[in-house]
C-alpha cells in the first residue's frame, strides 16, 4: 500500500482508497488504521461477506444470497460492456 484516501463528510465515510483502488462498493463493516512512531502504518479493513436476515430459515438466506450475487455479476457484466 503506499496510497490511503479516508474521508468523511458529515460523519458519513465519503471515500475510502487503496492504491487509488475504491473500496465504498465493498460491504464495509469496520475500518481500523494505527500508526506509532518508529512503526509501519497498520491498515485493515473488515468486509461482510454474508448478510443474513434472522427472520428467515437458512434455506430462504441462501436463496436471498444467490439472488444478490446472480444480480452484482449481471451488473457487473453489463458496466464492462460500457
Amino acid at each position: 500500500m503506499k496510497d490511503l484516501k479516508i474521508e468523511y463528510v458529515d460523519g458519513k465515510l465519503v471515500s475510502l482508497e487503496i492504491d487509488g483502488r475504491s473500496l465504498l462498493n465493498k460491504a464495509i463493516q469496520g475500518i481500523q488504521f494505527t500508526h506509532e512512531h518508529g512503526s509501519s502504518p497498520t491498515f485493515k479493513v473488515t468486509l461482510v461477506e454474508e448478510i443474513i436476515n434472522p427472520n428467515v430459515t437458512p434455506a430462504e438466506n441462501t436463496a436471498d444470497v444467490k439472488k444478490m450475487t446472480t444480480h452484482n455479476s449481471v451488473r457487473s457484466h453489463q458496466q464492462r460492456r460500457k
